[in-house]
């Protein structure tokens, strides 16, 4: 029996929830997440999951106009190999919900339903429904999106929560705000929808030639409770990771990164720099395969996270992750011996300069390499951003 005359049983019955006693149902649906929809569509995901099951949920918008329809997916996936039965079977699987800041639920899907009392869905299909939210009654200001399977077959862990922002305009803000703290100069986006904000310390704006300024980047969770999110790359932090790090080994696993620029960049020109300044040495050498994060889960009041990542359909332990990272610069050393050369990449704590590409010599990447620059008197920015597109804009001058 197909979706189609399930739902149409269900108009036809009238009622809120219809009710096929002895019946049974076996999904075979063959769309799966990556296939339901692409990575440019999706704004914003969260996701949780068990040893049988993950449920994504993803929308394509943070922030819409009033009148603007917010797209939100749901999948619902069978992970494990064999046949799994969900103990009662919805149709449709899901009723988001959302509710004003003051916690008023303003809108509900409320679609007609039907329940089977025993279903099976076979091992690596998914269950997807796509769902047009109307914004045309809701005026501006921060939304909650509250979206779940709806069998009791699911724990509250599957409970998702998601932000989103009603405005007149549609373009997300990158702005961010320089204040003094404590010797600090701190740069600062404002708080997203969900909670995070992007920060930017720098010790000093200014610093003198073969001078260090030093830098810390961290994603800060401002919420006193946990905020479980998917991961979606950041395609500007997968190409600046190979300028700042050896291997490109992020040590945030690329939940927060950074490129630094010659010259004054905001929100406005930064498509018109050029690409961002070596800082890690051009060392060629054999680099580990690391998975990337596909969920995370941000802990109160805090940077640091527990995040996951698959391979394939295998969810891999949890592993800790502080989204956070340092500028630096990098620089290698070689200690030959009777038998072998010995080489060491070590950082400075700070930044003081950058690699010409191509002009390292002789496998010299000792800072005083021919290579090597010191940064020259003038302005450099750096821009911070993560994987959920927020960014920020921080400047030192060199004098």
């Amino acid at each position: 029996m197909v979706i189609g005359a399930l739902l149409a049983v269900a108009i036809l019955a009238g009622a809120g929830v219809g009710y096929l006693a002895g019946s049974q149902l076996t999904i075979t649906r063959t769309s799966t997440e990556t296939t339901w929809l692409t990575s440019t569509e999706v704004a914003l995901q969260s996701s949780a999951s068990n040893s049988s099951w993950k449920f994504v949920v993803s929308i394509n918008a943070t922030t819409v106009e009033i009148g603007q329809p917010l797209l939100l997916w749901a999948n619902l996936t069978n992970t494990s190999p064999s046949n799994r039965t969900i103990r009662p079977y919805v149709e449709p699987f899901v009723n988001p919900s959302i509710s004003a800041s003051n916690g008023t639920r303003v809108w509900a899907w409320d679609p007609p339903e039907v329940t089977w009392p025993n279903t099976n869905v076979t091992g690596g299909q998914s269950l997807s429904e796509r769902i047009d939210i109307p914004t045309t009654n809701l005026r501006d200001g921060i939304y909650t999106i509250d979206v779940a399977p709806l069998s009791s077959e699911f724990s509250d862990n599957f409970n998702l929560t998601m932000r989103f922002s009603v405005g007149t305009t549609t373009t997300q803000s990158v702005a961010s705000t320089a204040t003094v703290q404590a010797g600090q100069v701190l740069y600062a986006s404002s708080v997203s929808p969900d909670g995070l904000q992007l920060q930017v310390a720098l010790n000093s704006s200014t610093m003198v030639p073969q001078g260090e300024v030093t830098v810390h980047i961290e994603l800060l969770n401002t919420l006193s409770r946990n905020v479980s999110l998917g991961v979606v790359t950041n395609d500007n932090i997968s190409a600046w990771d190979g300028a700042d790090f050896f291997c490109g080994e992020n040590p945030s696993y690329s939940l927060v990164g950074f490129g630094v620029f010659s010259g004054h960049f905001t929100a406005e020109n930064i498509s018109k720099a050029e690409s961002p300044l070596q800082l890690a040495a051009p060392l060629e050498a054999p680099c580990p395969y690391r998975l990337p994060l596909n969920d995370t889960t941000f802990l109160p009041n805090s940077d640091k996270t527990i995040s996951f990542s698959y391979y394939g359909q295998t969810q891999e332990p949890s592993l800790p992750v502080t989204a956070e990272v340092n500028a630096t610069t990098s620089y290698c050393t070689s200690s030959p011996s009777a038998t072998e050369t010995m080489i060491s990449c070590p950082t400075t704590s700070g930044l003081l300069g950058y690699w010409s590409p191509g002009a390292v010599n002789g496998g010299d990447f000792a800072l005083t390499s021919k290579g090597f620059n010191y940064f020259p008197p003038g302005e450099y920015t750096i821009v911070a951003t993560d994987d959920w597109n927020q960014n920020v804009y921080a400047t030192f001058d060199v004098l």
